[in-house]
């Protein structure tokens, strides 16, 4: 999937459960994440309660999992956002291999790398290429 399918798709409100978003322009990984976000939350409150933004150079890929697995409050869906995804180790290729064969359907796992990642990269081999997305 290319980056404008991602966002017509979002904009239909077909949100993906786990999706890796890879590119060095800011603005467009930002982007997708207000949109998403706005997408599952159009109560703003409900955002407050379920979005999780995670910075991957201070977790692990088993703690994006873990939050992941976490179940919604008072919503129906709930987001788990990692941003600098690069930075998670690889370490965490396994869990998260796990994980990708059979993502929570009431969590979107979105993985936010701000900088284009190589097909021989650990995280677009360990998850399915249709939800590697490059932002250009």
């Amino acid at each position: 999937m290319d980056y404008g399918t991602l966002l017509r798709e979002i904009g239909r409100g077909r949100i993906p459960p786990l999706l890796l978003l890879h590119g060095s322009e800011p603005f467009l990984l930002g982007d997708a994440l207000d949109r998403v976000t706005r997408a599952l939350f159009p109560d703003p409150s409900t955002a407050a309660l379920n979005r999780e933004l995670l910075d991957a150079r201070d977790t692990t890929a088993d703690a994006a999992i873990r939050a992941a697995l976490t179940l919604p409050f008072l919503a129906p869906t709930r987001l788990v956002a990692v941003t600098r995804a690069q930075a998670l180790s690889a370490k965490g290729h396994e869990p998260l291999a796990d994980y990708a064969k059979a993502p929570n359907p009431s969590t979107c796992l979105l993985l936010l790398a701000d900088e284009p990642l190589r097909a021989d990269h650990w995280l677009p081999k360990t998850l399915p290429p249709a939800a590697v997305v490059e932002a250009r």
